[in-house]
């Protein structure tokens, strides 16, 4: 008999890695391919992290973003595991 035991692990103050860190890569390729300032990015993510919706779309009404809302958050959300990198100390 197999052992069927799942793990779910949470990392909920950056212990293990740093989402600082990986959007801001997600940030700096997101601003090149779209022309969206870099900086405007990185200072309103603080304020739209957990609504990712509502920062597409407002994104879009910005800079005129030719992507749909839902394909921008796919996007966001198969990339960022990608640019994740590990704590040193994990």
């Amino acid at each position: 008999m197999t052992d069927q035991t799942k793990v779910g692990l949470f990392d909920l103050d950056d212990s293990l890695v740093n989402r600082a860190g990986t959007y801001a890569r997600w940030a700096a390729e997101f601003s090149a391919e779209h022309d969206v300032p870099l900086d405007w990015l990185l200072e309103t993510d603080p304020a739209y992290s957990s609504r990712r919706t509502a920062f597409f779309e407002l994104l879009k009404d910005t800079f005129g973003v030719p992507r749909t809302v839902a394909e921008l958050h796919a996007q966001y959300r198969r990339r960022m595991p990608e640019l994740t990198q590990p704590s040193p100390a994990s």
